[in-house]
């Protein structure tokens, strides 16, 4: 782990503010964790949200979706709480239209985020500039279709191409739908939007720009892909330049343990 220094006291909100090496403030932070976890570590993980965010977890009707809810919202806070400060429970947080979460008031640190579940994986990725990620695990039974319905041209070509096999066209099929999601996503733009305002770029663990097609509000970001684990395909989208990737393999009782730590010190 970098080491941290105080951040100067005149931040505001937060009176005891630590922060990685400035220097690490120009990576891209994802992290990807496990849902399937023990019965007590889901319990403490569970405690760290609120008690609204503990609400809108039961609202989900399959058990699996209360998880992987309650794990993502808790990794989310405790990792917002080693970049911002402050303890897990105390980093506010709100919603944007389309229900995109972000800070309640405007950190000291710039800092966006963004949530994926699928299966049974949580993605978060964190950046000073605006960010999306998305995680899928099973190319849907209509992936034709829905290629059809929200690719554009160049997109829909490359699925047909890469049809020679169910298993190679289901992953063309994700490398676009994910890439496509995370810029949605880091663009706080809602799948009402449409997909086919932009093309994104072949699938590739470098940046590329996405390429818009007369929607301004598509224009500057960059998509990557990488590695998710097995049987998953992500990418992730930035507004800008291309930035370097971390990625962290988690565990949830880690994470919790860490927590603890920082709740001692405040």
């Amino acid at each position: 782990m970098a080491r941290r220094k105080p951040w100067p006291p005149t931040a505001p909100c937060k009176p005891n503010i630590w922060v990685y090496d400035p220097s690490l403030m120009n990576l891209v932070a994802i992290t990807l964790l496990r849902t399937d976890v023990p019965a007590d570590v889901f319990d403490r993980m569970a405690d760290i949200l609120t008690e609204s965010e503990r609400t809108r977890a039961q609202r989900y009707r399959q058990e699996a979706d209360r998880r992987r809810h309650i794990i993502g919202r808790a990794a989310l806070r405790i990792l917002l709480s080693e970049r911002l400060g402050g303890t897990p429970q105390g980093i506010a947080l709100t919603s944007r239209p389309h229900d995109k979460p972000c800070l309640a008031e405007p950190p000291a640190i710039p800092t966006h985020f963004n949530v994926s579940h699928a299966g049974e994986r949580v993605a978060i990725a964190v950046a000073s500039v605006p960010v999306g990620i998305d995680i899928e695990r099973d190319a849907p039974p209509d992936a034709a279709a829905m290629a059809q319905a929200w690719f554009t041209p160049t997109e829909r070509m490359r699925v047909d191409e890469a049809a020679t096999d169910a298993d190679s066209a289901g992953q063309a099929f994700l490398d676009i739908w994910t890439a496509k999601e995370a810029v949605l996503k880091a663009s706080g733009v809602g799948m009402a939007a449409g997909m086919r305002g932009f093309t994104v770029p072949p699938a590739s663990p470098r940046f590329g720009p996405t390429r818009t097609h007369g929607d301004t509000r598509f224009d500057g970001y960059v998509v990557a892909h990488f590695e998710a684990l097995t049987d998953y395909r992500a990418a992730v989208a930035l507004y800008g330049a291309a930035r370097p990737l971390r990625i962290t393999l988690a565990n949830a009782d880690t994470l919790l343990a860490d927590a603890a730590v920082r709740s001692v010190r405040h």
